[in-house]
């Protein structure tokens, strides 16, 4: 694989990057800001030069997910479980009225601060608290405006948020470590002609499973009069205790067992309501991984490493691309003896491969500010 870009290019990126990094988390500690700032630049840098970036990747995502579970279990041991239940069931539901004063308070890590930490507009809590002041909108017309960040980060990387952003991921990733394949789950795979495993990937409707999924999450949220995305949030899922064992029960065969038997993303493909939602919107992204058939030698060991099954052999012969599911993770890219395979701008030849990965960092930094935070300020850390 050859790298994403020239070496003044990848200098320069990983420079916004580290200084945007230390951006976000200067103002609660100037040490985090540079700690942040140096090792997310490194990670940029090595991710645009190095010919296999795997690591990194595998480094990268993987420490997030890490904190962001860290973080966590702090907010639960410094809050305690009997005020943790006040305080859940007093901020589950959000309502926006005219007039309203615009100032809050969060105390637990909650990505829908992330426009306020990104504009400034969080002031960090120091020493004894880790609450934070935010403006939070006090419209309805301003509470949409708020989801701008929310829409670009789908809109602009697509299924690249599961495959370099997402906590989840992160987790599985963490899961699928090793080589070894226990368990080959033919069952749930198309037949092939060929005899060779994985090479014409899931079954369909096993694949639509997610979308069932995400219907369901949709009903809840109108049913509980809540955020969408607070539906998937460990504090809903604490204030609906049976809704949260499901959620255990279903996240520990899917996130912990399939992948480490399998060394695939089984709640990626089958059962992520996040990724289902932005499938609807993934033919509209800007980036996508292309196939150049010309070039292309039938290996197949571009379809043997793909963590999602999305590469297939009909895929390839149909459109030289991967099908819906693909995460852009690069696996694909760094294992083609021909280099015929990379990450294109949409409709163009222009690859792209230096603007999706800094663009995923910088929004990675964004949505887990809040959990590396805590775990730094809030004293409980130390009666562990």
């Amino acid at each position: 694989m050859r790298p994403a870009t020239n070496l003044i290019n990848a200098i320069t990126v990983s420079t916004l990057i580290g200084v945007y990094s230390f951006y976000l988390h200067y103002r609660p500690s100037f040490v985090l800001g540079i700690v942040m700032g140096l090792g997310l630049g490194i990670a940029t840098f090595a991710l645009l030069r190095f010919r296999s970036v795997q690591r990194v990747r595998y480094l990268y995502l993987v420490s997030y997910a890490i904190l962001m579970w860290v973080g966590s279990f702090v907010i639960f041991n410094y809050i305690g479980m009997d005020n943790l239940a006040v305080w859940v069931w007093s901020h589950t539901k959000v309502y926006y009225y005219e007039g309203l004063p615009t100032l809050g308070t969060t105390l637990v890590p909650c990505n829908r601060a992330m426009p306020e930490i990104m504009l400034g507009l969080a002031v960090f809590g120091r020493f004894e608290y880790i609450e934070a002041v935010v403006k939070l909108p006090s419209t309805l017309q301003l509470g949409i405006l708020y989801l701008i960040p929310f829409l670009v980060t789908a809109l602009v990387l697509g299924r690249g948020f599961c495959g370099w952003i997402c906590f989840f991921g992160g987790t599985v990733q963490g899961c699928m470590s090793g080589k070894k394949v226990r368990w080959k789950m033919s069952s749930f795979m198309k037949k092939s002609t060929s005899g060779e495993q994985n090479i014409d990937g899931l079954r369909e409707e096993v694949k639509d499973v997610k979308y069932g999924v995400a219907i369901g999450i949709l009903l809840l949220a109108i049913a509980f009069a809540v955020p969408l995305i607070c539906i998937v949030c460990w504090v809903f899922l604490v204030q609906f205790l049976w809704i949260g064992i499901v959620f255990i029960l279903v996240s520990i065969v899917f996130v912990g067992i399939l992948p480490f038997m399998n060394k695939k993303r089984w709640f990626c493909m089958v059962i992520c309501p996040v990724g289902a939602i932005i499938n609807f919107i993934e033919k509209i992204t800007p980036f996508h991984v292309k196939v150049d058939k010309n070039i292309c030698i039938k290996c197949n060991k571009c379809i043997n490493v793909c963590e999602t099954y999305a590469m297939t052999r009909e895929s390839i012969e149909k459109s030289g691309k991967p099908n819906i599911d693909c995460i852009k993770c690069h696996r694909c890219i760094e294992v083609c003896p021909v280099d015929c395979i990379d990450v294109h701008v949409r409709g163009t030849e222009l690859r792209a491969r230096s603007w999706l990965i800094p663009l995923s960092i910088a929004a990675a930094t964004s949505w887990y500010a809040w959990f590396i935070i805590s775990i730094l300020i809030l004293p409980s850390i130390f009666r562990f």
